[in-house]
């Protein structure tokens, strides 16, 4: 995730009790996401 000119769509556990290692990322911040990256940002927190 240290990488130059990659930016990550927000993302969190979708069931941390019944998979805790499965992540899913947050499609409806897609929007937000780019337009940051568009600007060299990124949009955070990444992980929540």
């Amino acid at each position: 995730m240290n990488t130059s000119n990659i930016y990550f769509v927000p993302f969190g556990q979708d069931d941390p009790h019944g998979k805790p290692t499965s992540l899913v990322a947050h499609t409806d911040m897609l929007e937000q996401t780019v337009k940051l990256a568009l600007e060299g940002k990124q949009l955070q927190p990444v992980i929540d």
